[in-house]
């Protein structure tokens, strides 16, 4: 799943890229073995410069999007 959404990100920010968008990718611990080094292992693979990627340890960044977009 987490896969598939990140397929989906790196395809919006490569086909914008050219216009200057830049995007956050935050990633949570929502599994079994999500740790920070997993997520950087992850990130490594995201081969688009535009994308600045952050841990979230507490998935605080998450629930603040939870309750913002309901």
């Amino acid at each position: 799943m987490c896969r598939y959404g990140q397929g989906i990100v790196h395809g919006i920010l490569e086909e914008f890229e050219a216009h200057g968008l830049r995007g956050l990718v935050v990633w949570l611990p929502m599994m079994d073995g999500d740790s920070a080094e997993s997520a950087r292992l992850e990130w490594k693979t995201f081969a688009n410069r535009s994308a600045i990627h952050a841990w979230d340890t507490e998935r605080h960044l998450g629930e603040l999007y939870q309750k913002t977009l309901d």
